[in-house]
């Protein structure tokens, strides 16, 4: 039986991926033609019959090249920093099929239990907000220590190789890559003169803060892509890898962490509350929140942030200026 999960049939733009539960009687063995495991499996435990499936939207416009297999190669990276936890978060791969070789590339993967966060996250009360946040600054402290192999030499995307290696490939969200630095752009000398001015004023700085270090973005680490279960209040699941690449670590403050008040916005704001939660972020909360009804959560983004400092994970104060 197959149970479409999270469609909305007037949602306004494309979704990325069709998320299915799979729900089989009695278990058929699963086992490619050479029978040998892809990379990034494992094998289906005995008994399990209830899976997921997500299968890849050409018309989301993504680079469908490599797509699945960077999910899938970031799933492995992550499950291994999360390795020591008393439950895995990341969902096993069972099975996966590239989108470069057919109409749609699919995973097969296990039903993680639990509900997304942002269905209860609003509901719960401040005290239950601030360990639910604690859990996640705790997750979001070992993503940043996960190990780079020595096989991923630049920035962007990941695959994996003819031997099953994790390797550096383009990226889904951007049809390029991988890049050997992380300087991008070139435009009409600003970038010559922003390069004079790191050189004679912040070089010691960004060594100390280590910028370019390698790590594992997510992409979109938001409350809808984490399951959680409210009896326990316990987080069960981090989902959806489908953007996750190789970065610098300050590249996932810029796209996660939105409703908790954790992404951080550039400089040109119009709305002065966004410009103060931005200045919160870069130098620090006040004693006195702002007004709760702006919309931004200044409470939860505060104590998300303390989380973050309590916990020793780099954060926008180092990196986001």
């Amino acid at each position: 039986m197959l149970e479409p999960l999270e469609y909305d049939p007037e949602c306004p733009f494309p979704y990325n991926n069709f998320i299915y539960r799979v729900d089989m009687i009695r278990q058929t063995p699963f086992m490619d033609s050479h029978g040998l495991r892809q990379p990034g499996t494992q094998p289906i435990p005995n008994g399990v019959t209830t899976f997921i499936l997500q299968l890849t939207n050409a018309a989301a416009g993504l680079n469908d090249a490599n797509r699945v297999q960077n999910e899938v190669a970031a799933m492995s990276l992550a499950r291994d920093a999360l390795r020591n936890q008393p439950t895995q978060l990341i969902p096993a791969v069972y099975g996966w099929g590239s989108a470069a070789d057919g109409p749609q590339g699919w995973i097969l993967q296990d039903l993680k239990p639990g509900c997304p966060l942002s269905r209860e996250f609003n509901a719960i009360s401040f005290e239950d907000k601030k360990a639910v946040l604690a859990q996640m600054a705790h997750v979001f402290g070992l993503l940043q220590q996960c190990q780079i192999l020595d096989s991923i030499k630049e920035y962007g995307g990941v695959d994996f190789d003819w031997s099953g290696n994790i390797i550096s490939a383009p990226m889904t969200l951007v049809n390029g890559g991988p890049f050997p630095t992380l300087n991008g752009w070139q435009d009409h000398g600003t970038r010559r003169r922003l390069e004079a001015f790191v050189a004679q004023g912040l070089t010691s700085i960004f060594k100390a803060m280590d910028f370019a270090r390698k790590v594992l973005v997510h992409g979109d680490l938001t409350t809808d892509n984490i399951l959680f279960d409210k009896k326990i209040l316990r987080l069960t699941a981090i989902l959806d890898f489908d953007w996750a690449h190789i970065a610098g670590i300050s590249d996932e403050f810029f796209r996660s962490f939105s409703d908790v008040g954790g992404r951080l916005q550039g400089p040109c704001i119009n709305n002065p509350n966004k410009r103060a939660l931005r200045k919160a972020l870069l130098e620090g909360f006040p004693d006195h929140l702002q007004n709760l009804s702006c919309g931004i959560p200044w409470d939860v983004a505060k104590a998300w942030n303390g989380e973050l400092a309590m916990r020793g994970v780099e954060s926008q104060r180092r990196y986001g200026t």
